[in-house]
């Protein structure tokens, strides 16, 4: 917080609205409509570092995650963002459209699931903005990222929740999982996709993260 705060301070202040682009990002509202930069629920949604779709250390996890164990309270959730990866990250790859049709999936099941929120996949930006949303967001959840890892670590202010992965703190089962903060909870009931040589064609995946 103390690298974030100076940071935000400088761009302007907490007061300063979230930009989207129409290029890249999807909202349930005009993209010209003013946002805040800090929403009620921030979700870090990682996608690129599975492109190609073998198999992965990462996984992709399933949208139950957002709509199980009410983790999402959908009578304060107001604004709810899905920040994920640039478009222009692994734009060489033959398979980088993978991640928009996934994230056009994700959203669909939030606006589905949360009908009067504000619902936003903003994919790239600063990423220090970013940074802000995930340590001050009074819902904060990840994917298995050390990237969204140290904010939540930070976030004081809110529930982070984060999935079950042997690259954190060795959790890769409720067993071995450790407890690190009071505002830091594991998600044990969804487990997250990581082997995906199965899915023939690809887009049966889709149909899976958004069942299981």
């Amino acid at each position: 917080l103390r690298a974030i705060d100076p940071y935000v301070q400088a761009a302007g202040g907490f007061h300063i609205p979230t930009v989207l682009s129409n290029a890249t990002d999807y909202s349930t509202v005009p993209l010209d409509t003013p946002l805040p930069l800090i929403p009620n629920v921030t979700i870090q949604y990682r996608c690129g570092d599975n492109i190609g779709f073998g198999k992965t250390r990462y996984g992709l996890l399933p949208f139950s995650a957002y709509t199980s164990s009410n983790r999402i309270d959908k009578q304060t959730a107001k604004y709810i963002y899905v920040i994920a990866d640039s478009p222009g990250r692994q734009s060489y790859h033959a398979y980088s459209s993978r991640c928009g049709q996934i994230l056009g999936h994700l959203f669909a099941h939030l606006k589905k699931h949360f009908p009067t929120a504000v619902v936003i996949v903003k994919r790239g930006g600063d990423a220090f903005l970013d940074y802000a949303r995930l340590a001050y967001s009074n819902t904060t959840i990840c994917s298995a990222s050390t990237f969204c890892l140290w904010p939540a670590l930070a976030n004081s202010v809110g529930q982070v929740h984060f999935p079950l992965t042997p690259l954190v703190a060795r959790a890769a089962t409720n067993e071995t999982a450790p407890h690190l903060s009071p505002h830091f909870h594991w998600i044990r009931e969804v487990t997250m996709i990581k082997e995906f040589k199965k899915y023939r064609p690809w887009t049966n995946l889709i149909d899976d993260l958004e069942s299981l």
